[in-house]
């Protein structure tokens, strides 16, 4: 998100799932690396113009944030309300991970549950198209325990039919 465009972002990603990972900086700050985009969308959010610049963009947030911080999650709420108030759509409902007790780990395999199958149920009636081909959404498949948000890839495959 370094090189964030807002003014752009919309048309670029026009019929793309965005999945936000967005982590709380100590007081409510924005991480480094996408201070530029929170900063736009900020400032954005106050123009009623631009309350349909990310149409056609599908999106989901998950934030991560420490509990014992008073501004707790605060960026990831800011994302997923951002993304929706400029036109957006929501796949998949909000979630948090809490680092307080060592349980983001837990809270995003809690909150991944039901991805695959929203996500599945969502592009059925919504199809995406890619060089006119319907795309189809399907979870990969991998050994091992469920991948964490701990810089793990996760199990995502978008596949041209």
């Amino acid at each position: 998100m370094e090189d964030f465009k807002g003014e752009t972002f919309g048309e670029a990603h026009r019929d793309t799932l965005v999945i936000f990972a967005i982590a709380t900086h100590y007081e409510g700050d924005p991480c480094d690396n996408y201070k530029k985009a929170y900063k736009w969308l900020r400032d954005a959010r106050k123009d009623k113009g631009s309350s349909q610049l990310f149409k056609g963009v599908q999106y989901l947030v998950f934030g991560l944030g420490d509990s014992s911080y008073e501004m707790y999650n605060v960026m990831g709420k800011f994302f997923n309300e951002a993304m929706e108030e400029m036109g957006a759509t929501r796949v998949y409902g909000y979630g948090e991970g809490n680092a307080e007790g060592n349980k983001t780990e837990d809270d995003f395999n809690a909150w991944k549950l039901a991805l695959w199958e929203e996500l599945s149920s969502y592009y059925e009636s919504n199809p995406i198209k890619h060089g006119g081909e319907p795309v189809r959404l399907e979870e990969a498949k991998k050994e091992g325990p469920a991948p964490a948000v701990s810089g793990k890839q996760l199990p995502l495959v978008l596949e041209v039919n």
